[in-house]
């Protein structure tokens, strides 16, 4: 049985159906809306 390293690995040589640059943008805006919504929720700021 391959352990989950093997697993990813074989994944990775596997054809991606979207471009690392392209998941890598889509991941960053996910994440940026997630920080904005819980700032709005728990009426915080970011103070740098």
């Amino acid at each position: 049985m391959p352990s989950q390293d093997e697993e990813n690995l074989a994944r990775l040589k596997e054809k991606r159906p979207v471009a690392a640059d392209v998941a890598l943008r889509n991941n960053v805006t996910v994440m940026r809306e997630v920080a904005t919504r819980l700032a709005e929720r728990y009426d915080c700021t970011d103070t740098g």
